[in-house]
C-alpha cells in the first residue's frame, strides 16, 4: 500500500513539473499603462485569443520596461511560463502600429485582472 501511494505521489509531482515548462510563443498585443495585453498568442500548433495581462520579465524575474511602447501594438517572441509570465527572446520588438480602443472608446476588458 505504501508503494502505491508513493508511486501515485511521484506521478503527480512529475505531471506538475511538466506542466510548468516554458513554452516558446509569439505574442501580439498592446501596451497599456506599461503592461502588455495579449491579443493573440501563437503556440505554433494553435493560436489563443488574447485579453490577458502578460508579465514581461527578464530571466532573473525583473520586469521589462515597456513604457517606450505605450499605446503601441507590438509582436515579441519568447517563452511563456505559468502565471502569464513572458521572457522575451533577445532581439527586436516589432511595432505594428497604434492600439485601437473598443468601439465605446474604453480600454479592453481583461480576462485576468490583477
Amino acid at each position: 500500500m505504501k508503494a502505491i501511494i508513493l508511486t501515485i505521489g511521484f506521478l503527480l509531482l512529475a505531471d506538475m513539473a511538466l506542466a510548468s515548462n516554458p513554452v516558446h510563443v509569439k505574442i501580439t498585443g498592446c501596451v497599456q499603462q506599461g503592461v502588455l495585453i495579449s491579443e493573440r498568442t501563437d503556440f505554433g500548433d494553435h493560436v489563443s485569443v488574447g485579453g490577458y495581462r502578460i508579465r514581461v520579465t527578464d530571466r532573473r524575474g525583473y520586469t521589462v520596461d515597456l513604457n517606450d511602447y505605450e499605446a503601441k501594438r507590438i509582436v515579441m517572441r519568447g517563452r511563456l511560463l505559468p502565471g502569464d509570465r513572458f521572457i522575451p527572446d533577445p532581439g527586436v520588438i516589432q511595432i505594428l502600429g497604434d492600439c485601437g480602443l473598443t468601439p465605446e472608446g474604453r480600454q479592453r476588458n481583461l480576462k485576468n485582472k490583477w
